[in-house]
């Protein structure tokens, strides 16, 4: 439900802007009565920012801030005292800002939603006046909330709760140390992407976006030496036929052949419809609850083949 804004005063002086900050309005719109009291935790957190998160926040203000400006620290330091209704007045210095501004981060964290909007509108109004620099504000805090298990996202102007029963996938994947930071990137960003998809109703694309990742996830294994042989595929039935070869007993190979039934059966046009063509005879929708089955057996099965890959590769 929409909220009327809060007015937060940011001073021109302050913030060293090239335009003029009058005021700073709340952007988020969620339901009022998270202001006085957040959601109750379920599978996510929902009351309470976790410390660790808090940390992370803090570390992010400092990376938009190399300089230690202190009219920074002193924007985001504001607007989190706002959140508890505690007095602002500027700190001495920088060092202090930012000491004050870590103290006022670590207060507000005590109601989750109201925490993101703070972080948020200040961020992107600095982002506004040229002071930090500009990129998706939403998608960077959304990998956060993700990564610890928060249960809130940002779509478009609205925050959202997600929990037990949404159509969310949730993105937290152990992805194996030995593997390039690129690839750890990759297999990131496509699992926030499936998120959002099936966060937006677009079922048949958050499938789609799982399978590709599938894909992408089995060629870790090429080259990898398992006793005497290779895996020398170089796509996933190939990869997965070497693996099979390779190991043939264990709980290993029973998940490929689990794995190539359900690709299967979402390559075939007369099956799931989703890789290779549809038929276009027949029903064309996923509905939400296939969409949510196969993206989670999906993700299942990538985050045990990464952990199988980093168990044989080390």
């Amino acid at each position: 439900m929409p909220v009327e804004p809060l007015q937060v005063h940011i001073s021109e002086a302050r913030c060293g802007a090239t335009r003029r900050f009058t005021t700073l309005e709340c952007m988020l719109n969620f339901n009022m009565r998270w202001r006085f009291r957040a959601p109750a935790d379920d599978e996510f957190h929902h009351g309470v920012i976790p410390a660790e998160a808090c940390q992370q926040f803090s570390a992010l203000i400092r990376r938009f801030n190399p300089a230690g400006n202190q009219n920074v620290w002193e924007a985001f330091k504001e607007r989190f005292r706002a959140v508890t209704n505690e007095y602002y007045g500027p700190s001495t210095n920088a060092y202090f800002a930012q000491y004050d501004c870590r103290e006022a981060l670590n207060n507000a964290a005590a109601n989750a939603p109201m925490f993101i909007e703070a972080f948020y509108d200040v961020l992107v109004e600095l982002q506004a006046g040229g002071i930090v620099p500009d990129f998706p504000a939403a998608d960077l805090i959304n990998e956060l909330l993700a990564e610890h298990r928060i249960g809130y996202r940002v779509r478009g102007l609205d925050l959202v709760a997600v929990g037990i029963g949404d159509n969310l996938l949730e993105v937290q994947l152990p992805v194996a140390p030995v593997l390039a930071d690129v690839a750890r990137e990759t297999v990131q960003q496509s699992l926030t992407r499936a998120s959002d998809l099936l966060s937006r109703g677009e079922h048949r694309a958050a499938v789609m976006e799982t399978l590709w990742l599938l894909d992408s996830v089995s060629t870790v294994y090429r080259g990898v030496r398992i006793e005497d042989g290779e895996v020398r595929g170089a796509y996933f039935n190939t990869i997965v036929t070497d693996l099979r070869r390779l190991i043939p007993s264990g709980t290993l190979p029973q998940v490929l052949r689990w794995v190539e039934t359900l690709y299967g059966y979402l390559s075939a046009p007369g099956g799931g419809q989703i890789r290779h063509g549809m038929d276009l005879s027949a029903d064309l929708q996923v509905s939400p609850n296939d969409a949510r089955l196969y993206c989670n057996l999906i993700r299942s099965y990538i985050d045990y083949l990464l952990s199988e890959y980093e168990r044989l590769a080390t």
